[in-house]
């Protein structure tokens, strides 16, 4: 997989995001795994997800958000999910953000939440802090930039806690 994939499955994302965002006349949420490195599509990845997915549907109900499109793709660079919601964008991000931050792989969740017109609701717009490295307590960005840590400790984090879920998901 080449940066020219990942990059047209982003798209790819965005795009079937703002379709389902604008029928839904809500917004719409996608799910993603952080995946540092070039291997996106492995069993454990699509497993992880397919787990993460439920999570997020349950959570949405129990809120009283009902959903009425779902979209489980599997193709191009990395799995995706997205599912229009019908309920008020920001209280979405808002149980969005509980989930990466309570979630038992929280750490590697990618949320977003796009409005019916097209834009993306972030943290910065409820007023908290950019995501924390996988790593260490700056910034993802931050450490991004710099390049502070390795792909090689970073792909090591994700498969130890990509193993560890699903373990945890299996004794139950």
């Amino acid at each position: 997989m080449n940066l020219e994939e990942v990059l047209k499955t982003r798209e790819e994302k965005w795009k079937n995001a703002l379709k389902i965002a604008l029928r839904s006349k809500g917004s719409a949420i996608s799910v993603t795994l952080n995946s540092p490195g070039e291997t996106k599509r492995d069993p454990e990845t699509f497993k992880a997800l397919a787990l993460i997915v439920s999570d997020v549907l349950l959570a949405l109900e129990r809120a009283g958000i009902a959903f009425n499109e779902i979209l489980f793709k599997n193709e191009g660079a990395y799995p995706y999910f997205v599912a229009g919601v019908r309920g008020d964008p920001t209280r979405v991000k808002k149980i969005t953000i509980e989930l990466e931050e309570k979630h038992p792989i929280g750490r590697l969740l990618d949320i977003d939440v796009l409005k019916a017109d097209g834009s993306k609701i972030s943290r910065r717009d409820l007023g908290l802090e950019e995501r924390k490295c996988f790593l260490c307590d700056l910034s993802w960005i931050e450490c991004r930039r710099n390049k502070k840590h390795s792909k090689e400790e970073l792909k090591k984090f994700y498969r130890k806690a990509l193993k560890s879920f699903l373990r945890g998901c299996e004794s139950k």
